[in-house]
């Protein structure tokens, strides 16, 4: 869903309005003038994703929630769910990632398993998107658990990069219609994408 500026502006004055704080105090908080504000509540002037966090904060809700985004409700309540995220993630055109297997000793059954995005695959148009997001995580976990100790951190930052990113559509890859039954898994993975794509 894509507000326009009317509606986000809309959406901050009825919060704003609803906990009693002025257009003063909101403009004396981001260090602007009033009339900026009201330039904003209006619709006049565009509001960057930053300042919009910051009403946020300020105003103490989600950017998702001035910006009109549904935060996704995810319900990982077993493994079950783990694979059926991966087999929705695995659906998508704009997102490719390989699976890598290691076994470390193939006495012992210690082995490890990763997911791997290339941010220049040249298919998946959001994979580089998608890495810098993960480096987001990897450094706000990290201060979040190794030094600070502070879960909300690691929280405040997803629903930021949720609002941020709630307007970037996926869509599924292409069915293909085609007997693929009549070809080995070994002459399938030999195919280039131009001949899978020939296949539907």
């Amino acid at each position: 869903m894509h507000l326009t500026n009317e509606q986000i502006g809309q959406s901050i004055k009825e919060v704003r309005t609803e906990k009693n704080i002025t257009q003063t105090q909101l403009a004396k908080f981001l260090g602007k003038s009033l009339r900026t504000v009201q330039s904003y509540e209006s619709g006049e002037s565009r509001i960057f994703f930053d300042t919009v966090c910051s009403i946020a904060n300020f105003l103490g809700v989600t950017p998702s929630y001035l910006l009109g985004f549904e935060e996704p409700q995810i319900q990982l309540n077993s493994l079950s769910d783990v694979i059926a995220m991966l087999y929705e993630l695995n659906k998508k055109n704009e997102l490719h990632f390989d699976v890598k297997i290691q076994h470390e000793r193939c006495d012992d059954g210690n082995f490890s398993a990763s997911l791997t995005f290339r941010a220049n695959d040249p298919d998946a148009v959001l994979n580089e998107t998608l890495c810098f997001l993960l480096e987001g995580f990897v450094a706000e976990r990290a201060w979040s658990e190794d030094y600070w100790h502070n879960p909300s951190r690691l929280k405040t930052w997803t629903k930021e990069e949720i609002a941020r990113h709630g307007g970037t559509p996926l869509t599924d890859k292409p069915l293909y219609s085609a007997d693929l039954s009549k070809y080995s898994l070994a002459e399938l993975k030999a195919m280039t994408k131009e001949q899978l794509e020939n296949l539907k």
